[in-house]
């Protein structure tokens, strides 16, 4: 532990180099631990067809000061078996074959299929070719189609792309995430941190510095770890990950039950919660969730009827009579106990009663027929069985 700890700390760029190349391994995926490096000031670099090898190797970081990098330092460069679709063997035969002159030159020596093709074109690693990620798919595929078996150098279809204007940053961090699984220059989150700004979430590395314990707070990210070990009587554990750092989660079971989908299935969440302080630990103890917009309570017995549902012929909004208005205004009294319904209901309700359980009245309206010595009560008569008639 001693030792991975020293390394780490004074050698970023090289553990989590041995890190990335030795997965799947560990806990952590490769996109929390290329997080991580950089916010330990290691230089990630992106995928590239004439740098890069099968696995993540080091190469010195180049500046545009000096050329070469502050008192040795390296840059961690991705390797080519991390893009979809490709394996080690295809990585390795790509890396032997470097350089490449051009995408056709490596389209022809290669001999990729086209979803490898724009797999590579989609994780940037053309840009050593002078190609942003839209000039290279627009040329991806017609490359793969065309037979590299009996063809001159030189002389395929016309691939030159129009001026296509560049990824976005977010469009970018997605196809990263959807090529290779990881970004090599930002985080999903922090395109999203203004939204969550406006939410009233803190970064990670806020909460972990600046929540006093017992403060209400919230914190969005992405879900990077589940837990519920047996041993803690159903608790839920979830580590959510932002541009700054990790955030532990704590759910009771009567929090994560209520909210089971959100909590097993959801990629990124918002929770809100209490800061906990304990032995050198900050954590996030998960409150229930809340609407955003609470159901009005349902009116109570004894409230003016302009409150409740209107029935019995007074329209909403108007006003109950009062003893004293007038001769033309009389009270307004009850429904006599003889013309209310079997469940208290009055007949006019346009609200249609549900056929008894078990009975079932084969496709015909069921017939209304009050009962004898049932004070006016209506019942429901299943429909006459029909007679059955013998060919």
């Amino acid at each position: 532990m001693y030792a991975s700890a020293w390394l780490k700390y004074h050698y970023p760029a090289a553990f989590t180099c041995a890190l990335l190349a030795n997965q799947p391994m560990g806990f952590y995926s490769p996109l929390t631990l290329i997080q991580d490096a950089r916010r330990h000031g290691a230089t990630v670099l992106p995928a590239d067809i004439n740098h890069s090898q099968a696995r993540p190797t080091l190469e010195p970081v180049v500046t545009p000061e000096n050329g070469t990098g502050a008192a040795g330092q390296m840059a961690i460069r991705l390797g080519l078996a991390a893009v979809r679709g490709l394996g080690d063997e295809q990585a390795e035969t790509i890396a032997a074959g470097q350089p490449y002159t051009d995408l056709e030159d490596f389209a022809r020596r290669t001999d990729l299929p086209e979803p490898a093709l724009e797999a590579l074109a989609t994780a940037g690693a053309f840009a050593s070719l002078g190609l942003n990620r839209r000039q290279a798919l627009w040329s991806a595929a017609p490359l793969a189609r065309t037979p590299s078996a009996g063809m001159l150098p030189g002389t395929a279809p016309a691939l030159a792309a129009p001026d296509l204007a560049p990824m976005t940053a977010v469009e970018e961090t997605i196809a990263d995430l959807w090529a290779t699984g990881t970004s090599a220059t930002s985080h999903p989150v922090q395109h999203a941190r203004a939204h969550l700004k406006r939410c009233g979430a803190l970064t990670a590395d806020a909460f972990k510095t600046g929540a006093a314990p017992g403060t209400l707070v919230a914190v969005g990210g992405l879900v990077t770890h589940r837990q519920r070990p047996p041993t803690a009587g159903g608790v839920l554990f979830l580590s959510l990950e932002d541009e700054t750092g990790l955030v532990n989660v704590i759910c009771q079971p009567h929090i994560w039950e209520r909210q089971r989908r959100a909590a097993l299935q959801s990629a990124g969440l918002l929770v809100h919660g209490t800061a906990e302080r304990r032995d050198g630990a900050v954590n996030l103890v998960a409150h229930p969730p809340r609407p955003a917009h609470p159901r009005p309570r349902r009116p109570q017995q004894g409230l003016p009827m302009t409150a409740a549902r209107p029935r019995f012929g007074i329209r909403a909004g108007q006003r109950t009579p009062k003893p004293g208005d007038g001769p033309a205004e009389r009270p307004i009294q009850s429904t006599p106990a003889r013309s209310r319904g079997r469940h208290g209901r009055h007949h006019d309700n346009p609200r249609p009663q549900r056929p008894a359980p078990g009975r079932a009245y084969r496709g015909r309206r069921p017939h209304r027929a009050p009962a004898s010595g049932d004070r006016g009560h209506a019942r429901l008569r299943p429909a006459p069985r029909l007679p059955t008639v013998h060919a």
